[in-house]
């Protein structure tokens, strides 16, 4: 079910056999919860799965759903903690209240697990992690074409980030521990992605003079092209959920270089094997980690059956179905 007309093109990968519900609603979810609760009955689901933080609120819908036989499950995408940070006391009380009107809760990683628990006072049992799935023969196809031109006649180590340039993706860290390994940077980046920091992170380039070594590539829909024809993926986000371009990088054999950032990265990653964790935040680990990351030999093949024997969707579904049978 869409409540707002989507303009994604994951409508594309849907199987035919699934009904998609689009209700075009206009403004803000939360000041059409009657009705999106009366579509909600009139499909009579046995589950119903809200996948977005956004929704956190319609929590509170779960007692009338289950007097109509619906169970309730959430799929969280982000640390609460973190992502309610800014929360004024009385939304944030609301929100508290929303995560324990739910049925089951499900967590993507176990940093977001302990949270729930631990900081948001969730029970237990009602909390299950399961990580994110990768489409490994999706991400390959995908990856399949022409050489971006950008990263034609490559001459240094190249790395791709790529995410919405805000707060949380952390491209500020990574600038300035560019600056600080100014003249002497082993490496390019190229970062895909738009968004609301883009200015700034623009500012930063032009004020370190990084405009050789770093590039604002903006929005691109063939990530995983880009990340093929690079030589490893770079995440310095802040926080995660449970990175999926992590995933899709791992899918096409690159490995990953990350901040050990809350969110699943320090179950991801295995250090020497698919990739190298460490903290951006402090220079002399983020110059300790690179050094071993760009020395290092990394396996492709070993690297994607290691991430299909974890990450596949026929690996993760199965908890979904243990869930709904």
């Amino acid at each position: 079910m869409l409540f707002h007309e989507e303009k994604s093109t994951f409508n594309n990968f849907l199987n035919p056999n699934v009904d998609v519900i689009r209700l075009a609603m206009k403004g803000r979810i939360q000041m059409s919860i009657l009705f999106i609760l009366r579509e909600i009955i009139k499909q009579k689901p046995d589950y119903c799965l809200f996948g977005y933080t956004q929704l956190l609120l319609l929590g509170y819908l779960t007692p009338l759903l289950n007097k109509s036989g619906i169970k309730v499950l959430f799929r969280d995408t982000i640390i609460p903690s973190l992502f309610h940070r800014n929360d004024s006391r009385v939304k944030l009380f609301f929100n508290r209240k929303a995560y324990h009107c739910f049925n089951q809760i499900i967590a993507q990683s176990d940093d977001m697990k302990n949270d729930l628990v631990n900081n948001w006072g969730c029970c237990e049992k009602k909390v299950l992690k399961i990580n994110n799935p990768v489409d490994i023969s999706a991400v390959q196809q995908r990856a399949r074409g022409k050489e971006p031109e950008e990263l034609l006649n490559k001459t240094t180590f190249t790395f791709v980030a790529a995410g919405r340039l805000t707060y949380q993706k952390g491209y500020d860290i990574i600038i300035q521990r560019m600056a600080e390994l100014r003249p002497a940077i082993p490496f390019r980046l190229y970062i895909l992605g738009k968004g609301e920091d883009r200015e700034k992170l623009y500012g930063l380039i032009d004020y370190y003079g990084l405009h050789d070594y770093i590039k604002l590539l903006g929005f691109r829909s063939n990530v995983p092209l880009y990340i093929k024809h690079s030589d490893a993926l770079l995440l310095s986000s802040r926080y995660e959920g449970f990175p999926n371009i992590v995933l899709e990088s791992l899918a096409l054999g690159k490995p990953v270089f990350t901040n050990n950032c809350p969110g699943g990265i320090n179950e991801i990653i295995k250090d020497g094997i698919n990739g190298v964790s460490c903290d951006f935040s402090k220079h002399d680990d983020f110059v300790s980690g690179l050094k071993r990351f760009i020395n290092g030999k990394y396996d492709e093949t070993l690297i994607m059956e290691d991430t299909k024997k974890r990450f596949s969707l026929n690996t993760i579904m199965l908890h979904y179905e243990n869930i709904f049978s």
